[in-house]
């Protein structure tokens, strides 16, 4: 079976040479070279994973828990659909987001892949998608009961949650916004507001995985 993560890290290579916490360790010079590398991560990633349902599942099996990737009966999940271009633009203020992946599996569950380098995830753009994501489920007359959950997955090149650990993860609790605040960004008070404890983030830290 091919060995997909194997291939994104291979091209990632160079950075991990540089063998630093931060960025903010590089030497002057090199600051400059890390932080494209960093950015530029998204094309290999788009190759590598972006056609291939296999290579995602792959890679999700990694990141996370047994008990989300396997169902009650032991099937793992499947990716129904990978995206690689799409463009989330939040109907709350117009933030848009363009992650590198968006894949959606068999179990109403979606996936936005990110590239973040030291200052961490890009709060805007992760509340952009969330936000499209759930207007467009509302928009379709869907419950706010069976809207999908989100996952966004980040990588960078430290441990930017602080526990010490190639994988870190945020769970929100049920947050909404009120009326008023909905009402004032020109979208109707009455609709159901989503719910962000359907919202889940994962920190993967590039320098201490071992991808297999």
């Amino acid at each position: 079976m091919t060995d997909y993560n194997q291939q994104f890290l291979d091209w990632l290579e160079k950075v991990h040479r540089l063998d630093v916490q931060t960025v903010n360790d590089l030497p002057g010079d090199l600051v400059e070279e890390f932080t494209k590398l960093l950015l530029l991560a998204d094309i290999p990633f788009r190759e590598t994973y972006g056609d291939s349902p296999e290579g995602v599942a792959d890679l999700l099996h990694m990141l996370l828990r047994e008990e989300e990737f396997y169902n009650q009966n032991g099937e793992p999940l499947h990716i129904v659909s990978i995206e690689t271009g799409r463009v989330f633009i939040s109907p709350v203020n117009g933030l848009h987001a363009h992650p590198i992946l968006f894949a959606e599996d068999d179990r109403n569950r979606c996936f936005a892949f990110q590239i973040c380098d030291h200052r961490g995830p890009n709060v805007s753009r992760m509340a952009a998608i969330f936000d499209d994501l759930h207007d467009s489920c509302r928009k379709e007359g869907m419950q706010p009961e069976a809207f999908p959950e989100l996952y966004m997955i980040y990588f960078s090149d430290c441990d930017l949650i602080g526990e010490g650990k190639p994988i870190g993860r945020i769970e929100f609790p049920q947050v909404t916004r009120t009326p008023e605040e909905w009402s004032e960004a020109g979208c109707d008070p009455d609709e159901p507001e989503p719910v962000m404890a359907k919202l889940h983030l994962i920190h993967c830290d590039v320098t201490q995985m071992t991808l297999q």
